[in-house]
């Protein structure tokens, strides 16, 4: 995890952006006005959400984004959890 933690960070938000376009593509709704939360896909406005099992097949047809959006680490839920830390020992 140290020497690769960059390269996953990329990888997880590749796959959230891929998710949120799957989910907009097939709400027909502008991809901004989707986001992400455990492990769901929700458009604010409709109220509308599907899990990422839901959208992983139509996710899986789009292009990588090769520069897609790092979460801020302010935003961090689980990575930097000292309760998380304690259950991986």
């Amino acid at each position: 995890m140290r020497t690769n933690y960059n390269d996953l960070r990329k990888v997880g938000a590749s796959a959230r952006a891929m998710l949120l376009k799957a989910a907009s593509n097939q709400w027909k709704v502008p991809v901004e006005e989707c986001y992400a939360d455990s492990g769901k896909i929700y458009h604010k406005p409709s109220g509308k959400n599907s899990t990422y099992g839901e959208l992983a097949e139509a996710a899986a047809k789009l292009e990588v984004p090769q520069n897609p959006q790092l979460k801020d680490p302010k935003d961090f839920k689980i990575l930097g959890n000292q309760r998380y830390v304690l259950m991986c020992r």
